[in-house]
């Protein structure tokens, strides 16, 4: 598979991933593949529920495929990049609040973790840098289409801090940010598997984020201020959805104390916003023009 980065195009958010992206959402991958592992052979699992949870992934696989397959560049490709996103993201989202509110047997949520890890790998292997609900199917097709996740605010964050024009900026900014996003992507659960308690409050390498999301916050409000949000350029865009995206996962982290519940939050927002933004284009349908986006062969 080729990458903007690679073609030289125009990199997209929610479309294309960069080099952190990319090793964000390999190690993403392999610890939800781990989680659902661990939930169908714990105490009192069987073969059958190990079966039952690769039936359930089988099934979202050939169902997301599907669908993209057949309205991919029909419907998907000419909507709204957010409209989309809630779309895709519906049944995913209905699978955990029935977890939530009923319990559902083990199999299924160890389902959902199998079949996002496997597509967050994959993704993060091939450059892709949309929603993971439709990794398997942008690799079987080779087509992308522009879809959000909660990955996207690492993708927003990391394009302005690894341009940053100053090596001291990139070093004040970037490098903290990098070790924390090490912290709690690679230390923290290598330490959870060992059973290592951690010496200190897990919140507190969250402090690494601030400097980035002061910088982004104030690159953002500054180019926004000058031109208006409708007009702003696309790095004042990715500055100031970077620092949105990185506060609200700090904020995550600093309420639950871990960056799972902060990848939660910032799917829950992406979803809300989505459904915010079938509703306008619902309203608005004598004005809506079809999405920009699109999908681009990747052959």
């Amino acid at each position: 598979m080729r990458t903007a980065a690679i073609t030289g195009e125009r990199i997209v958010l929610g479309r294309d991933a960069g080099v952190y992206g990319r090793i964000a959402r390999v190690l993403v991958g392999a610890w939800l593949l781990l989680a659902g592992v661990d939930q169908v052979t714990g105490p009192g699992r069987g073969v059958g529920d190990v079966a039952l949870a690769i039936g359930v992934l089988a099934v979202g696989a050939l169902f997301y495929t599907a669908v993209m397959y057949v309205l991919g560049d029909r419907v998907f490709a000419r909507l709204n990049p957010w409209t989309s996103t809630a779309l895709l993201l519906a049944p995913i989202v209905t699978v955990a609040v029935l977890d939530e509110v009923t319990a559902l047997p083990a199999p299924m949520p160890a389902a959902v973790y199998g079949y996002a890890g496997l597509s967050s790998v994959l993704i993060g292997i091939a450059g892709y840098g949309g929603c993971e609900v439709v990794g398997l199917p942008v690799v079987v097709l080779r087509r992308r289409y522009t879809v959000y996740c909660a990955m996207n605010a690492l993708d927003a964050a990391e394009r302005p801090l690894t341009r940053a024009s100053s090596t001291t900026t990139r070093a004040v900014t970037g490098v903290p940010a990098l070790l924390g996003g090490l912290h709690y992507l690679l230390l923290q659960p290598l330490l959870h598997l060992a059973g290592v308690q951690v010496p200190f409050d897990p919140r507190w390498p969250v402090l690494l984020f601030l400097p980035a999301i002061v910088l982004l916050a104030r690159a953002g409000w500054s180019g926004v201020r000058r031109t208006g949000w409708s007009t702003a350029s696309t790095a004042t865009r990715s500055s100031a959805a970077g620092a949105l995206g990185l506060a609200v996962t700090a904020l995550g982290i600093l309420a639950f104390g871990s960056l799972l519940f902060a990848y939660v939050t910032l799917t829950a927002v992406i979803f809300l916003t989505g459904i915010a933004a079938a509703a306008r284009q619902a309203l608005d349908t004598r004005h809506r023009r079809p999405g920009r986006s699109g999908a681009r062969d990747l052959a």
